[in-house]
């Protein structure tokens, strides 16, 4: 079923008029009949109104929508790992099929590469994703971004454009003046150039682009994974 006939369903099974629909939730009556028609395509914050309105799950519901454009082997593995973690299969990893011979399925998430944001995952299971390249790293449990804004761009050096990908390692040792993706529950996430302060347990998150702030930060309170795998948008 489609995402739009999925909302007409559970509007229809509450009893509930497009108008209705939209008292309720402050979306216009037009709007939600297009979504249900699949002619928009909702914001999270719109699928947070209507999950609201109809009493499921807001995040069950958002999920359901990006999982319209994800492909079907991914589709069926991310429905495995729920089966798994329902207990209904034994715990031994599933197999996506259509992996390249040689190279990893690594998931893509965008994260602003200027300001500190939120990194959010979609609500998927580690290691899935909207997007996904195929990249000869050997960690399984890699991660790739894609870059936005300008913060890591520095003309006539090796930098990141916006549209670049970068992978990352959660195993990798990081060292003086890496790359890494850095996330703590003050800071939000980011991509960024580490240098550390040993003695006061402090690392400096520095952008290429000197037109932005570097950020200190206490190791305790965040974390990062080194960048790996750098691929060049043309």
């Amino acid at each position: 079923m489609g995402f739009g006939k999925h909302l007409k369903q559970l509007r229809k099974e509450k009893g509930l008029t497009l108008e209705e629909v939209s008292r309720r939730t402050g979306i216009s009556t037009p709007h939600v009949s297009l979504l249900e028609r699949d002619l928009r395509r909702p914001t999270e914050e719109t699928a947070r109104l209507l999950a609201k309105c109809f009493g499921v799950s807001a995040k069950k519901l958002w999920l359901e929508f990006r999982l319209r454009d994800v492909p079907r082997d991914i589709k069926q593995a991310i429905e495995m790992e729920a089966v798994k973690a329902s207990g209904a299969l034994g715990s031994q990893p599933q197999l996506v099929k259509g992996q390249a011979a040689g190279l990893r399925r690594i998931p893509v998430f965008d994260v602003a590469a200027g300001d500190w944001v939120d990194f959010d995952d979609g609500g998927y299971p580690v290691g899935f994703a909207d997007h996904y390249i195929f990249l000869p790293v050997g960690s399984p449990h890699c991660f790739a971004c894609k870059v936005t804004g300008d913060s890591m761009y520095q003309e006539n050096t090796p930098s990141f454009a916006e549209g670049d990908v970068v992978v990352f390692s959660p195993s990798a040792q990081i060292n003086e003046g890496d790359f890494v993706f850095a996330r703590g529950e003050e800071t939000g996430a980011t991509f960024k150039q580490a240098f550390f302060d040993n003695s006061a347990d402090t690392v400096r998150l520095c952008p290429l682009n000197r037109r932005y702030p570097e950020k200190k930060c206490h190791l305790a309170g965040i974390k990062m994974y080194k960048m790996v795998f750098h691929v060049k948008k043309f």
